[in-house]
């Protein structure tokens, strides 16, 4: 699926799908000041990424920039992979399993300089603006049946997640993405794949980590109590063998989110 090439503009080492090996493409990509072009805009991203958006022939695409988290990474990295092709994986992952991931054109590295490029999925929006913007504080009868559908199916998909023996490495919600699509249709997608890996037997404390993730809600977004049920019970229908278990994982679910919520509180208060 993704050939490799090198010594391709500038040296860097490529792995792309054959539709992105276009000359006016690789080099918009290479170029060793992302930074300077003024087609690339900048957004945001984590400490230890940069993203940029940027069009060509009037597609859209991102452009993602890793840097390592710590001394030790470009170690581990000869064993793993480096940051992009962890990522690729693991939305090659997703995709093989039916589930939705972008769609990565490439990755490069020249050096310690490692880079994916994505294509953008045109009218999504993160879990975290798509709820501000579609459930403000007086809604209308309308939009809670669609808040109430929204959170069953985030459960119905995280569920066949989990079902399948997959876990997504950063579960917030703003790696979660809405797709309307034109047939109305509501889509999930799954970004930022980096740590997105497969057991043969999940681990008790890898589903509940993404399950705490997940209900870390912002506050500023209107999600009741009920509705946190509404996705855990769309979750337990495509997991019933953890039904006899219900209660119990629900506590510690509720237990662990309120000691991360605790803890988020604490670096924020003044003077931590």
């Amino acid at each position: 699926m993704y050939e490799y090439a090198k010594k391709i503009w500038m040296v860097f080492r490529l792995r792309l799908l054959p539709e992105a090996d276009h000359p006016a493409f690789l080099k918009k990509c290479c170029k060793h000041d992302i930074e300077s072009d003024t087609d690339f805009k900048k957004v945001p991203s984590s400490p230890f990424t940069r993203v940029y958006k940027f069009e060509f022939n009037g597609i859209p695409y991102y452009y993602k920039k890793f840097f390592p988290r710590n001394v030790f990474e470009p170690i581990k990295n000869l064993f793993r992979g480096d940051r992009a092709f962890r990522c690729l994986r693991g939305d090659l992952l997703l995709l093989q399993n039916g589930f939705n991931a972008p769609k990565c054109m490439l990755i490069g590295k020249k050096g310690s300089n490692v880079f994916m490029v994505s294509k953008a999925v045109k009218g999504g929006k993160d879990l975290i603006r798509f709820a501000k913007e579609t459930f403000p504080e007086n809604m209308s009868r309308c939009k809670t049946n669609k808040k109430r559908e929204l959170c069953k199916l985030l459960g119905k998909h995280i569920g066949k997640l989990h079902a399948h023996g997959i876990i997504h490495g950063d579960l917030r919600w703003g790696n979660v993405m809405i797709e309307k699509s034109p047939a109305f249709e509501t889509r999930i997608w799954f970004l930022d794949n980096e740590r997105t890996t497969t057991y043969s037997s999940l681990p008790e404390k890898m589903r509940i980590v993404n399950l705490v993730q997940m209900n870390m809600i912002p506050a500023s977004i209107l999600i009741k109590n009920t509705d946190r049920m509404r996705f855990y019970k769309a979750y337990l229908f495509q997991n019933p063998a953890l039904l006899p278990q219900k209660k119990s994982l629900a506590l510690k679910i509720i237990h662990k989110t309120a000691i991360r919520l605790k803890r988020k509180a604490a670096k924020k208060a003044p003077g931590s």
